[in-house]
C-alpha cells in the first residue's frame, strides 16, 4: 500500500491525528502521522489475511483509537 493516509479525507485524517496527539501529549503531527498511516497498513493486511493471527505494535495500535 503505497499511500495509506490517502484513503481518508483531509477531514478524516486531521480528526484521527488530532485524536492520536490528545492521546499522546507532546507528540508531534508527522509522528501521529506516521502512526495513523501504519495503523492503516495493519488494518488492510489484517483484511487481506483474516485467518491468521496478527496484532499491531503497542504504537501502532494507537492509531486505531476511535
Amino acid at each position: 500500500m503505497r499511500n495509506a493516509l490517502a484513503l481518508l479525507t483531509p477531514e478524516g485524517l486531521e480528526g484521527v491525528v488530532a485524536t492520536v496527539i490528545d492521546n499522546n501529549p507532546g507528540m508531534d503531527e508527522s509522528t501521529a502521522e506516521r502512526i495513523v498511516a501504519e495503523a492503516i497498513k495493519f488494518v488492510h493486511t489484517a483484511a487481506q489475511f483474516s485467518t491468521a493471527s496478527i496484532a499491531p505494535s503497542k504504537v501502532v495500535d494507537e492509531g486505531g483509537t476511535p
